[in-house]
């Protein structure tokens, strides 16, 4: 007796990402699968092509702010700017949380002295390379997100 298994659940990655290309994000069935394959899959474009179908605004804030992989989260952040532009009507209700979150994520460096806005006093979010050269790697990554709209 054969058993039918779901393509998205498939242990083939290749199955999965054709899944995603078919999957319809306004489907409330298909963005709680494609939210899930986004911060869940063990296969890192997998999580990334989902990423880039989704419409979730809570699912993509959850993401950036998550402990997952600096690509992953950049991928979530420059996913919420592309709806802030394409489809606005999606953060209305959560611009000022989405516009803090990735605001928050932003860093610079300025000759030997680190300024960093909030991150959250995450330990993991940067790590100083001292003197030699004042540079530092950090979790955090520019992100220049919209003004909320006015009127729709």
């Amino acid at each position: 007796m054969l058993i039918f298994k779901p393509k998205w659940k498939s242990k083939d990655s290749k199955v999965r990402l054709n899944w995603i290309r078919g999957a319809n994000p306004e489907k409330n069935k298909h963005s709680n699968i494609l939210a899930d394959m986004a911060y869940n899959d063990s296969n890192e474009q997998v999580c990334l092509a989902a990423i880039e179908r989704l419409l979730d605004v809570s699912a993509l804030m959850r993401i950036v702010d998550s402990e997952q992989t600096l690509a992953i989260c950049q991928a979530a952040a420059n996913r919420l700017v592309d709806l802030a532009e394409s489809r606005p009507e999606l953060l209305l209700d959560k611009w000022d949380e989405v516009s803090i979150l990735l605001n928050s994520h932003k860093h610079a460096d300025y000759e030997e002295k680190e300024y960093h806005v909030d991150h959250s006093n995450r330990s993991y979010d940067c790590i100083d390379l001292g003197y030699f050269g004042g540079g530092h790697v950090d979790r955090g990554f520019p992100i220049n997100f919209p003004e909320k709209p006015l009127k729709l």
